[in-house]
């Protein structure tokens, strides 16, 4: 059995969307979660030629064979529901539209769309990059659990993240190999991850008393064909309320400034002082503290990213982003009784959502044949 926390895995952005750490929906298990953000009704189909943003795991396995893949999701209705998973960058396949979560609630899952269970197969005793790529933005994912006996059933929080102290990779690049040795405190936190062979660098971590990270201290080294020889440290401060309030590299000498309202929603985040700058984004919530509008600043000022609707009783029936300063827009039709989104339209696509006790289908109007039913 393989389980790890999604907040331990590296997180790689390659579009507007991008992976993010929370810890606002409770009853996580360790130290958080992920979000595929911003909500605003984004789908990424497994064979996008597009990048998709991504949770990469770099894992041994040292039994060869089929793996059964659990996630622990939290969905917020049935267009926030689904992820895919690949293995080494392959296109998501036997793990692809990975679904079933119910709405409004953790939940262990395996279901695909098409109502298979979702596995990942490695043929060897090896090192694997495990990747969780993001398909409908706002699911929350907590924890990943893999396992060779397929009547095995995750409940709760699910096991404890695996003891992972060693993994071993090999660069096909350069068919060199290294190891890196993972280090822990009595708390089961990351202390550090420590690389030799090919790559020699290490990555160190510093907490606070309530458990936020205080200190991040980077350092690589030439030795082993390394471009950078040097240290970084970064360092993070943190209010009365443990909310992050700076952020600094010494390596660029920019400290970030964050701020939030008076329910403890981030609303800034600015780079080098209070005052409105380029590369500033800046967060807007309605009164039920839901977010209805992301902006950035350009240097002379804030330009609109998306904008989020909501009806009267709280669910997303709006969203829209701007690409270059052009709007696309979505819209959710939803049903009376649960507040589901039944049908999600756009310029581009009208998707009819299908219903048993959780989503299992996905209709897309004036599709051809092979390509309507997902």
């Amino acid at each position: 059995m393989l389980v790890v926390e999604a907040e331990d895995g590296e997180v790689t952005n390659a579009s507007e969307q991008s992976w993010q750490e929370r810890t606002n929906q409770t009853r996580f298990s360790g130290d958080g979660y992920m979000q595929a953000l911003p909500d605003v009704g984004t789908i990424w189909e497994a064979d996008d030629t597009a990048p998709h943003s991504s949770i990469q795991f770099p894992v041994q396995i040292n039994n060869a064979g089929d793996y059964a893949a659990w996630i622990r999701g939290y969905a917020s209705d049935g267009g926030s529901d689904s992820l895919h998973l690949t293995i080494d960058g392959a296109t998501a396949d036997s793990a692809a539209q990975l679904t079933g979560f119910a709405p409004r609630n953790w939940e262990w899952s395996r279901l695909t769309m098409n109502s298979s269970s979702a596995t990942l197969s490695f043929p060897i005793a090896d090192s694997y990059n495990i990747q969780l790529l993001m398909r409908e933005d706002g699911l929350r994912v907590d924890k990943m659990l893999l396992i060779t006996d397929t009547n095995y059933i995750p409940t709760g929080n699910g096991p404890a993240a695996s003891d992972i102290q060693l993994i071993t990779d090999t660069i096909s690049s350069h068919l060199q190999t290294h190891t890196i040795a993972y280090a822990y405190d009595n708390l089961y936190r990351l202390k550090e991850a420590a690389y030799t062979g090919a790559i020699t660098a290490t990555y160190q971590y510093d907490y606070n008393a309530v458990g936020s990270r205080t200190v991040y201290t980077t350092t690589h080294s030439t030795g082993s064909g390394q471009a950078l020889d040097s240290t970084v440290v970064t360092t993070y401060t943190y209010d009365a309320a443990n909310h992050l309030q700076t952020a600094r590299a010494d390596d660029t000498g920019v400290t970030w400034f964050y701020v939030y309202d008076g329910n403890g929603q981030r609303i800034r985040q600015i780079p080098s002082s209070l005052t409105p700058a380029d590369g500033e984004t800046r967060y807007t919530f309605n009164q039920a503290g839901q977010m209805a509008r992301i902006e950035k600043h350009d240097g002379s000022s804030y330009r609109t990213q998306a904008d989020i609707g909501y009806d009267g009783l709280g669910n997303r029936v709006l969203g829209t982003t701007y690409i270059e300063g052009v709007p696309v827009t979505v819209t959710y039709t939803l049903d009376g009784a649960f507040g589901q989104p039944l049908v999600v339209a756009s310029d581009a696509a009208t998707t009819l959502i299908l219903y048993g006790k959780y989503a299992i289908g996905e209709y897309k109007l004036n599709a051809a044949p092979a390509e309507a039913w997902q």
